[in-house]
């Protein structure tokens, strides 16, 4: 009897662990007196939610949107996508043929994604109920991991490649499994590779078991990690040349590169400039966090769990996943200061804190963890949260009606044609508001411009401005205005 109620109590923890983002993210909700389902995309301030959703809505519908999404009037050399890698919409399109893609769509499938690894991490490590435990405390304060999850953003995808690796990790040092599961491992890490390019990095811990386990001389192994890591390395590159849309500006820097174009002496010095620099520009951010900066938060999460660990690793030395688990973070976050811009780049690291947290959350050390949440309950409580960031879109009916109206009228006027480009795509002026573009027909590509572009440097076949713009002026004599509502207009190029 003693063994069932036991049992019982155990089970309740373990839905309560899998399922933690939905209960979360619901409770998120709550505290607005809404429901997950009451969540309105439209009515939210980040644009790459829009994008992310209509490059999906077309791919499911067509295969690939019909127009170019890009910026300033460029387009991927193949194919019509945007700047992110292909990798990442993946399990979005497979969720969209599935069940359908609708606004809340994306948010369903974060949900998902989210609650399915921590169900494969349950059943490859096994965690008890104090580990448990401690990873829906450290979830808990951690809102901003929650309201990435019920957005139209693809975080959730990489928290969920961040908890699968931590369970890869943990199944084969707990028990070196099979050989088709390294090769799995190899497999799941190779294909988050191809997403962001430093995660190449966890080969590191199918290449240590694989030659732990299966082979007396390391030298093949080796050679054969190197090798698959150069094709995934190789096909990143060749998905981030090819079928990516250039950004405004390179999305990453190579400004390390160029300096040693002028010298050793010079590209080194330049080199440990850039660090520095940039670990500066991060102690900034971090101080700028209590006054509602966002970029400092992730920093803060991020500094907080390794300084943590790095505390407990030297207090047990033979503690070979903390230690791995710090040189990683070290590692990926150089990456970030060299290759990123670090506002931008601080984004990346929420990833890790979901890979910190899991991997605290499975230490012994009961200080080590009562300490970090502590600290992430001193985050929570006196760190500004700035609206732009936490502020979770809802729509009130008058809103939702008003735009089934724009989206009957957009359908009404725009109009696929059957080759695939420029005349499928809309030329968008930048503005503060993007929930407009979530009412164009399926299948556009949406192609952002800054205010100011003249009418010669458009190459797509229409143009979506509001009236007060610069760009409003520049175009108005030369195309046909098609359609307007309030102050969007609409034109078509003669």
């Amino acid at each position: 009897m003693i063994y069932m109620i036991k049992n019982k109590k155990e089970s309740i923890w373990i839905l309560v662990f899998v399922f933690s983002g939905i209960i979360l993210a619901s409770i998120y909700c709550m505290l607005n007196k809404k429901m997950i389902t009451d969540i309105y995309l439209p009515a939210g301030l980040w644009n790459d939610e829009a994008f992310y959703y209509k490059q999906v809505e077309g791919m499911v519908k067509y295969g690939i949107p019909q127009g170019y999404f890009g910026y300033a009037e460029t387009s991927a050399k193949y194919l019509t996508l945007g700047a992110w890698s292909p990798a990442i919409l993946v399990p979005y399109v497979i969720w969209g043929k599935a069940f359908g893609w609708t606004l809340l769509s994306p948010i369903y499938c974060n949900l998902f994604l989210f609650t399915f690894s921590l169900l494969l991490f349950y059943l490859w490590v096994r965690p008890d109920k104090r580990q448990m435990m401690t990873f829906i405390m450290l979830l808990t304060c951690s809102p901003m991991v929650i309201r990435y999850i019920i957005s139209g953003m693809t975080e959730a995808f990489f928290f969920s490649g961040a908890i699968i690796m931590c369970g890869i990790l943990y199944k084969l040092n707990k028990e070196g499994k099979s050989f088709l599961f390294i090769v799995i491992s190899y497999l799941l890490i190779g294909y988050f590779t191809l997403a962001r390019p430093y995660i190449i990095i966890i080969l590191l811990v199918p290449f240590w078991f694989c030659r732990k386990q299966y082979f007396n001389k390391s030298g093949w192994v080796l050679l054969g990690t190197v090798f698959y890591a150069s094709i995934v390395m190789g096909m990143y590159m060749w998905l981030s040349k090819y079928l990516c849309a250039p950004f405004f500006k390179p999305l990453i820097s190579s400004d390390v590169i160029d300096n040693f174009n002028q010298g050793i002496i010079h590209g080194i010095v330049g080199l440990f400039t850039k660090y520095f620099l940039g670990w500066k520009e991060i102690i900034g951010y971090c101080a700028d966090a209590f006054t509602g900066a966002d970029a400092g938060e992730y920093y803060l999460y991020f500094l907080a769990a390794n300084f943590i660990m790095l505390f407990l690793y030297l207090k047990d030395r033979k503690n070979y996943i903390l230690l791995y688990t710090l040189f990683c973070n070290f590692v990926i976050i150089s990456a970030i200061i060299m290759l990123y811009a670090t506002r931008q780049g601080g984004r990346h690291l929420l990833m890790l804190h979901v890979w910190n947290i899991m991997i605290i959350s499975m230490q012994k050390n009961i200080w080590g963890k009562s300490f970090f949440s502590a600290f992430l309950v001193l985050i929570l409580l006196v760190v500004p949260k700035n609206s732009y960031t936490y502020t979770i879109p809802y729509g009130d009916q008058t809103t939702i009606n008003e735009n089934l109206k724009i989206k009957e009228e957009l359908q009404a006027v725009l109009h696929l044609e059957q080759d695939v480009g420029w005349n499928n795509t809309i030329a968008w002026i930048v503005d503060g508001e993007y929930g407009i573009n979530y009412f164009l027909p399926s299948g556009f590509g949406i192609n952002i411009n800054y205010d100011g572009i003249g009418y010669e440097e458009i190459k797509s076949k229409y143009i979506l401005v509001k009236e007060e713009k610069d760009t409003n002026s520049l175009v108005k004599e030369k195309a046909e205005k098609i359609w307007q509502y309030n102050d969007y207009i609409l034109y078509k190029k003669r």
